[in-house]
């Protein structure tokens, strides 16, 4: 195995351990395509897909938090979301953004409520 072989997959493993799951896949490929024998960077692709089916959540968990969601039942999509493991959300980028517009929505709602009222009960005191 040549130096930049080691290398590429040591940087493999750390990028890997930090997550960067699609980079150390290309590393992984990289080297497979100079030595497609080496069994390291096999063992590492075939680490990183078992890893991704770990992290991927079922289908059905995330279609729950986009029907609770879109039937307006704001406040059960956010703990449903919370819920959900949080290495899920750091490896599914439309799961967060689905958190950050009902986290908005419910922070968007309980300021209107607290403007009803405090509108009515300045109305109130008015009479």
């Amino acid at each position: 195995m040549t130096i930049k072989t080691q290398r590429l997959l040591v940087r493999a493993k750390k990028i890997a351990k930090k997550g960067e799951i699609e980079e150390a896949r290309k590393l992984y490929t990289t080297i497979l395509e100079a030595s497609p024998n080496n069994q390291e960077a096999k063992n590492g692709l075939l680490a990183l897909e078992q890893s991704k089916d770990k992290l991927s959540p079922p289908n059905a968990e995330i279609q729950s938090v986009f029907a609770l969601y879109n039937n307006g039942q704001i406040q059960e999509a956010l703990d449903s979301v919370e819920t959900l493991p949080k290495t899920i959300l750091m490896n599914h980028y439309s799961t967060i953004s689905v958190v950050f517009v009902i986290k908005q929505s419910v922070n968007w709602m309980l300021r209107l409520r607290a403007l009803r009222r405090h509108s009515l009960s300045n109305q109130t005191t008015l009479r």
